[in-house]
């Protein structure tokens, strides 16, 4: 007779990386619809899209890095200048941005949040509050 697994080993056995913490399993997992402001080349999109989250809208002016998110997001819609974004996909429960960081990096001009650029920054929140429904998380990422 086989001896009877421990209620440790049994866990072990049936969770998997992908369940999270201590093997919760798919149902305590909870997909986000994201919308990406200042997307960039979309790399913080694309981790949360290999994390099992679904691209619902990016938004980004320059053209090679829309380039790029259209190879990395087909089908995903491109909104090119934050300013005339006046709407967010309903289905938005994680909004990320990286903030315009001409004015801002050690690599670019350093005018600060004030710049042509970096003032950009507000319409984040303009996008935001336009909503009746709030979005339940925001992640701004930044520069040094």
């Amino acid at each position: 007779m086989g001896r009877k697994a421990s209620k440790r080993q049994r866990r072990k056995a049936t969770s998997s990386p992908s369940d999270g913490p201590r093997g919760l399993g798919a149902k305590a997992r909870r997909e986000f619809g994201v919308v990406g402001l200042f997307a960039g080349i979309g790399g913080i999109e694309l981790g949360l899209s290999r994390a099992g989250h679904e691209t619902r809208l990016l938004c980004e002016i320059d053209q090679g890095a829309g380039a790029v998110l259209r190879s990395r997001f087909p089908g995903v819609p491109i909104h090119r200048d934050i300013r005339t974004l006046r709407r967010l996909p309903r289905e938005t429960d994680l909004l990320t941005a990286g903030f315009p960081c001409q004015d801002l990096s050690q690599a670019g001009k350093m005018a600060g949040i004030e710049g042509k650029a970096s003032g950009l920054w507000r319409e984040v929140f303009s996008v935001l509050t336009a909503r009746k429904r709030l979005v339940p998380h925001v992640l701004i990422e930044n520069v040094p």
